[in-house]
Formats: C-alpha cells, structure tokens, sequence
C-alpha cells in the first residue's frame, strides 16, 4: 500500500528460537526478505548461537542483491556463507597395498623443557580474530595463528621433543579452529 515506506524485517526471532547453526537459518530468512522488499533486516546476537548473525545478515543480503543484479539464483556470485561444508571436494587418498596401522602410545612422556597451557582470548568485537595464548613457565606468548605461536615457542627452545612439539601443534591448531568458528576451547578436549 505506501511503497516509500522501507519495509522492516527481523530475522532475529527465528533465529533464536531454532536449534539451527544460524548461517542457513539467516540466509534463508534474507532471501525471503530480498523477495518481499524488505529494506531493514533486524537481528540481534543475544545467544552464543547466533554471535556473528549480523555479519551473516549483511553477507546473504549482499548475495541476495547481487543475485538479482545478475537476475540469477545466489549461487557462484564469489561470495558465500560456507564454513564447515565444501562447495566441491577434493580428491581423497587412496588406500595403499602395504601399510602401517597407526596406533597411540600408552605412555606419555613430559617434556624436560617444560609444559605449555593453551587457552585463547577471543575478540569481542570481530568474531573471526581473537588471540591464542601459550602459557610456559618462563614465557608467555599470544599469537593468532597456531603456526606463529609454535614457531615461537620452538625458536624460545621451550618444546624439546618431537612428542610434545606434535602435540601442541595438535592443540594450537584446535585453538585456532574454535577462534575462527567462534567457539570455546579447553585443552585436552574434544573440539
């Protein structure tokens, strides 16, 4: 009926109220809007669940207009809101003739430079940076790539052994994961 006036859409409700990760749920709910004119999308990031929905929001609306532009569907258009899921596969390996089943140790030996305690600090403000946190007895390193900080603790001499050198670059890369994705971490257990 008024044409001028922008319409409003808020996609936070949905959101919240769906035991969905958020990106599909707000890429939908855009294209919807995209379709009925909406001008306004609305949601807030109340929830750990949907933390970074405004950022998916402006993503798929940025889809959504370029889609039409292109008078096409919002598919290949060089931007995306895939994280965990591949748009196309790689080629996986192949089982060879002769191999060697992997095992894990039963002993654990400790490092005769000493432990590292690795946590992350994220950052508040962007939920795709934040810092991780490689607590050694003698130092204390932050660094926002797993490379970077066990280069770091290598290049200090405070990993002696390949054990432990495997181990934290295990770690440390869990650390960096649950940055990027914007989860919590708790060495030792399962991401």
């Amino acid at each position: 009926m008024f044409p001028e006036i922008p319409v409003f859409f808020g996609a936070g409700n949905v959101t919240e109220l769906l035991d969905v990760d958020s990106l599909g749920v707000n890429a939908t709910l855009c294209g919807i809007a995209a379709d009925l004119g909406a001008s306004i999308l609305f949601t807030p990031e109340y929830s750990n669940k949907t933390q970074g929905s405004i950022k998916e929001l402006k993503v798929a609306s940025q889809m959504m207009i370029l889609s039409t532009e292109r008078q096409s569907s919002p598919k290949d258009l060089g931007i995306d809101l895939m994280i965990l899921k591949e748009k196309r596969r790689r080629t996986d390996a192949n089982i060879p003739d002769k191999y060697i089943e992997a095992k894990e140790r039963k002993m654990w030996k400790t490092d005769p430079a000493g432990s590292v305690r690795i946590g992350i600090i994220p950052d508040e403000k962007r939920t795709d940076e934040g810092l991780i946190v490689a607590e050694h007895e003698n130092s204390t390193i932050l660094g926002t790539t797993a490379r970077a900080v066990l280069d770091t603790l290598m290049d200090m001499e405070l990993v002696s052994t390949l054990e432990h050198a495997g181990y934290l670059g295990r770690e440390l890369k869990k650390a960096e994961i649950a940055l990027k994705f914007n989860r919590s971490y708790a060495q030792d257990d399962e991401f």
